[in-house]
């Protein structure tokens, strides 16, 4: 009988710590009027890259992020959405730039233009991070085709003039880098001034031990059974 106790004891300890995922948002939209931007996005004469810096919680895989933008009617906009990590100043004004390989690449994605904010929502399919590293989701259309394609120069992103809380802890940067993409984590970005958040959104992912339902039901399984083997011995 107490060989018998100590092995479903056993059993219930392995079984009891299982994964659940906790969900972080970032998100500057609270603090969004729906209409204040900043601009101009595009090919020409626009800037080429717009993006958030952040810093990655703790739940540190980036499943999806958004912003929100306005193509002018009877223009297109051909952009890729990247993700790098992020070295320097996390705030327009103090320099910074992309470094190393790029963590995500989206699809390159046109957009015809209404003249309307959409929300350009992107899945990345899960790109595990660093807690407490700093990053940079964004759009450009310096690749040489989205470049090439692309025949709007005042698109607009959707802008929050400060910095919000509960964001990412990072703000809106830029870097007009034409049709080079080489540029973007070779040089420092144009970031002369601090111009608050991008309308944006971010979710994470992450995974913690904590003991499950299933585990619980597995032990009383366990000590049902050795009341059964008791009782025949009886």
């Amino acid at each position: 009988m107490k060989r018998l106790l100590g092995l479903g004891v056993g059993v219930f300890a392995l079984l009891a710590a299982g994964q659940a995922f906790a969900t972080t948002t970032f998100s500057s939209y609270g603090s969004w009027d729906g209409s204040a931007a900043i601009g101009n996005f595009g090919s020409d004469a626009a800037t080429a890259t717009y993006g958030e810096t952040f810093i990655a919680p703790s739940a540190s895989t980036l499943t999806s992020f958004a912003f929100s933008l306005s193509v002018p009617q009877g223009t297109t906009l051909v952009f890729t959405p990247y993700v790098f990590q992020w070295s320097g100043s996390l705030l327009g004004g103090g320099g910074g730039g992309a470094t190393g390989a790029a963590l995500f690449t989206g699809a390159s994605t046109t957009v015809t233009g209404t003249g309307n904010f959409i929300e350009m929502s992107v899945g990345t399919g899960g790109v595990s991070l660093s807690p407490g590293t700093a990053y940079v989701a964004l759009f450009t259309v310096s690749n040489a085709d989205d470049y090439a394609a692309t025949t709007t120069d005042t698109t607009v992103f959707g802008r929050v003039a400060s910095h919000v809380g509960g964001a990412g802890g990072g703000g809106f940067v830029f870097f007009n880098n034409g049709d080079d993409f080489s540029l973007l984590t070779s040089k420092q970005w144009d970031n002369f001034a601090d111009f608050g958040d991008l309308a944006w959104v971010a979710t994470f992912e992450g995974g913690t031990n904590v003991p499950e339902p299933l585990s619980l039901a597995v032990l009383g399984t366990g000590l049902a059974g050795l009341g059964l083997v008791r009782r025949r011995r009886a």
